[in-house]
């Protein structure tokens, strides 16, 4: 997707500045600001923060490369673009609960090794935790077990 990316912002300052192609270089504009990342899922580079970077060229090259119509155009056509992504997916996800409860699973099973590494270490050293001790050793050996049946190797760090 970085290729396509760079491809798209290379093609942007070729046809704004070198072919003076101002509706080619809308549509590869439109193009740098929006992607289609490997899952299939469509995203706009203005809501991932590391990628803000990529449509920085497209920002800087159309304050002087194409006409003010195609400036708007350029904007029109990201906004649009960008609303036709994002508002489905806001009223779709409203009446979904799995959605709501889909960040917290995920970063309970990533961490589950650690989160049982702390509860052992909280029953080893007796440590003052607002649950009871019977409770402690209960969750600590079902999540263990549940790690053990999930088939995920553990690598641990020293």
């Amino acid at each position: 997707m970085v290729s396509v990316n760079l491809y798209a912002v290379i093609q942007f300052g070729a046809c704004c500045f070198v072919e003076n192609r101002q509706t080619a270089a809308v549509a590869y504009g439109i193009t740098t600001i929006l992607r289609l990342d490997p899952a299939g899922r469509c995203e706009t580079k203005l809501g991932a923060g590391r990628d803000r970077r990529a449509i920085l060229p497209v920002g800087m090259f159309s304050s002087d490369g194409i006409g003010f119509g195609k400036k708007m155009a350029l904007g029109a056509g990201a906004g649009a673009s960008v609303a036709l992504l994002l508002l489905p997916e806001h009223f779709f996800s409203r009446s979904d609960a799995v959605s709501k409860s889909f960040l917290p699973t995920q970063l309970f099973s990533i961490h589950a090794n650690l989160i049982r590494d702390r509860i052992g270490d909280d029953l080893e050293r007796d440590a003052k935790v607002p649950y009871s001790q019977e409770w402690l050793a209960h969750v600590h050996s079902a999540l263990g077990a549940e790690i053990a049946k999930s088939g995920v190797i553990i690598l641990r760090s020293a």
